[in-house]
């Protein structure tokens, strides 16, 4: 269920056309500077995932993959259209024995806990832990 916005009327406030139109084109000028500073946050943010050696995933509030590292291919064998496509999803390679500690871990994550380096084995596309 979609939560529905709040918004203040600018009609309610008792403004003056003038004041209206002053108001509005701050709030533009505000949303785009916004949309430009998450914009350089986000393409940061890859830069520095696209040059480590270790296979980095984040996901979005839905469950899907936001981003997968490039070294996702030399880790598990599956590139990383593979799993933004929707074609591999990590609970169908992580190994058995771990799957248990990746389910809880990622519920925790998906319910607000801070995020903490860990390790699960997986098995590759070749079938190898």
């Amino acid at each position: 269920m979609r939560k529905k916005k709040s918004r203040i009327s600018l009609d309610k406030l008792n403004l003056t056309n003038p004041q209206k139109n002053a108001i509005s084109k701050v709030l533009v000028a505000q949303k785009s500077k916004f949309k430009k500073l998450l914009h350089t946050a986000h393409e940061r943010i890859h830069i520095i995932g696209d040059h480590t050696r270790n296979f980095e995933f984040w996901f979005n509030v839905m469950g899907h993959y936001e981003y997968v590292s490039m070294a996702c291919e030399r880790v598990t064998g599956w590139s990383r259209e593979e799993f933004l496509g929707g074609k591999i999803f990590l609970d169908g390679i992580i190994h058995p024995d771990d799957l248990e500690r990746f389910t809880g871990d990622r519920k925790s994550a998906f319910s607000g806990s801070t995020g903490k380096d860990v390790e699960y084995r997986i098995l590759t596309k070749d079938k190898e832990e």
